[in-house]
């Protein structure tokens, strides 16, 4: 198993992790993948309420509701996507590592990347709750849409839930801020290769792993609700965050994409320096008609040609071809299903 931090000489100076990273760290630690601690950790709690209506014979004996696991879903979901971050990040920066210059501590840099800040990521659950309350505590259409406070033992646990997955949410979202943040920061301390750039596309992988999870938490209130989007707060939300996914996956990436075009213009300039230097070579020979010197040159033309074309094909977008195709699925194709999901309602309907 893959610890959330480095273990080097640097551990004495680690900075505290705050309960977030404090609970990933305990997850991490545990025996079995992390995945099967969060499933039964929703599995649990989905049944409890489940339980409890069924107590208070709100719902008869058995009945499951699709709305009652995806609220004790999200704030797990949450949970477990900021674990997988953290870990994945981790890897990220370690392939990535090589390419660092003129960074003093690398393992510093890499526990900023994996370390949730104690300070903030407290600030954001505290006001994480009180966004919380007004959002979807107090909103009717969500409470219709997920059968809440239908009895009163339910209803002292569903408001538990709110509670604590709005003080999670808050803090996670200022987590991966944070990575982000530090993600744009070591592009600044990268050895840029246009034709060796292959170690920054991690780090695309962790900005668009980060956007289609903002992007499927979105959608799982829009699909497990049919009235949600007579709701303004949620309506308003989702597109928020639809559009705040798109800026944090390309905002990250915007450094190395400067850099990369950059050093493209560099090899276009170097080429066509060279390329004209054996032009005018070979206008001199063939003035003094010298064969001899004409061959290499036509041969080196040849090959400059043959850069300049691989320089001009080269990307100087860090990630794979898939990366972008990924994130733009996640966007176009949930749309689509909604809009001729809602479309089919009102013809059939």
């Amino acid at each position: 198993m893959v610890s959330p931090g480095p273990a080097t000489s640097h551990a004495s100076s680690a900075p505290r992790r705050g309960w977030l990273g404090r609970w990933i760290g305990t997850v991490e630690r545990a025996p079995g993948p992390s995945a099967v601690h969060y499933a039964l950790l929703w599995l649990g709690l989905f049944l409890l309420l489940s339980a409890l209506s069924w107590l208070d014979g709100t719902y008869p004996f058995g009945t499951l509701h699709l709305s009652h696991a995806d609220f004790t879903f999200w704030g797990i979901y949450i949970l477990a996507v900021a674990h997988h971050l953290t870990i994945f990040a981790g890897k990220v920066f370690d392939r990535a590592r090589p390419l660092l210059i003129g960074v003093a501590d690398p393992d510093a840099l890499r526990l900023r990347l994996t370390t949730p800040s104690p300070r903030w990521t407290l600030v954001a659950s505290v006001v994480g709750v009180g966004w919380g309350v007004f959002a979807f505590m107090l909103d009717s259409d969500y409470i219709a849409a997920h059968l809440l406070y239908r009895s009163p033992a339910a209803t002292v646990l569903e408001v538990a839930l709110l509670a604590a997955y709005s003080f999670i949410s808050g803090a996670v979202t200022v987590y991966v801020v944070q990575q982000l943040i530090v993600v744009r920061k070591i592009y600044r301390h990268v050895d840029i290769d246009l034709f060796a750039s292959r170690g920054l596309y991690g780090f695309a992988q962790l900005t668009s792993r980060t956007a289609v999870a903002i992007l499927f938490i979105n959608y799982l209130f829009l699909f497990t609700g049919s009235n949600l989007l007579d709701s303004g707060i949620i309506l308003g939300s989702t597109v928020a965050f639809s559009l705040l996914s798109l800026f944090l996956f390309l905002w990250p990436l915007w450094g190395a994409h400067r850099l990369l075009a950059d050093e493209k213009e560099r090899w276009r300039a170097e080429l066509d320096e060279r390329f004209t230097d054996a032009v005018r070579r070979l206008e001199r020979a063939i003035d003094a008609g010298d064969l001899e010197v004409m061959e290499p040159l036509n041969k080196a033309m040849s090959s400059l040609e043959i850069a300049r074309g691989r320089v001009d094909r080269a990307s100087t977008w860090p990630w794979h071809v898939e990366t972008p195709r990924l994130v733009a699925t996640a966007i176009v194709v949930p749309i689509g299903l909604y809009l001729v999901q809602r479309l089919l309602e009102r013809l059939l309907f």
